[in-house]
Formats: structure tokens, sequence, C-alpha cells
């Protein structure tokens, strides 16, 4: 259902192949652990764009979820 894409210059992340979802992993700093935040768009993606270059909301709470599983059953 997912399909891991490069992000340049940022890091990779798992596209969803029929909807506008996709999740991002992000390492541990200071203030948060290492986690997976999924993310939705919320408006019509126009063709030819990525789904993270429009308005989008998190799928989830603010602390993501530990597991790359947790965040595409979520996404899904």
């Amino acid at each position: 259902m997912f399909q891991k894409v490069e992000r340049a210059p940022h890091s990779a992340c798992w596209v969803h192949e029929t909807k506008p979802h996709w999740i991002v992993h992000y390492p541990a700093t200071r203030v948060m652990g290492e986690h997976y935040q999924a993310y939705r768009a919320v408006e019509r993606v126009p063709e030819g764009r990525k789904p993270w270059s429009v308005d989008n909301r998190r799928i989830g709470s603010p602390d993501g979820f530990r597991a790359l599983d947790e965040a595409m059953q979520a996404a899904a």
C-alpha cells in the first residue's frame, strides 16, 4: 500500500499508492524520541505535485507512532 520515495533535500518517506497520505520518519531529538508521523493532504493535490506540497494535517497524535507499521495502519 505504501511506496518508499526519496524527498530531496529531506529524508525518504512512504507514500500511499492511492490516497494523498504519507509517512515521515523523525530521528530522536532532545525534545522528542524517534517516531513516525503520518500526514494527509486536506485539499486536492494538483497533477504532478507531491501531497506534502499542499495544505495537510497530521494523522494521529502529535507524538506520532513508535513503529512504521503503526503509522501505516493509521494512514491506510
